[in-house]
């Protein structure tokens, strides 16, 4: 948890801190809710394990279209596409035009945008 902590801003660790913090928050609650339900209120203990089962549910939910975005891709917004084409037109007087700008949108494997162009 510490270690992933650290190394949360990238997407691959990001989705592992999300998973053990989780697994702490569940796991000291499911335990906590058992032990009161055991010894002072019955029903708290069911009520714990809905309430687990929520959190699972909404944490799981929230991560997977923050993951959808991740491998689906977001476009380039047109004005960088524009700078773009015009530093590729100016770095040199041999070139003449561009004829296509390649968006490659931003992927879980590259946080990055890359463009082709020709």
């Amino acid at each position: 948890m510490v270690y992933c902590f650290f190394y949360r801003r990238f997407p691959a660790v990001h989705i592992f801190f999300v998973d053990h913090r989780n697994d702490i928050v569940v796991n000291i609650f499911g335990l906590v809710m058992a032990i009161v339900g055991d010894r002072f209120v019955w029903y708290l203990d069911p009520i714990g394990a809905m309430l687990i089962a929520l959190l699972i549910l909404f944490s799981w939910a929230s991560n997977a279209f923050e993951q959808v975005w991740l491998l689906v891709g977001k476009a380039a917004p047109p004005k960088f596409i524009a700078k773009v084409i015009y530093m590729a037109v100016t770095h040199d007087e041999r070139i003449l035009k561009v004829e296509t700008v390649s968006r490659i949108p931003k992927r879980l494997f590259a946080p990055s945008i890359l463009l082709t162009v020709m």
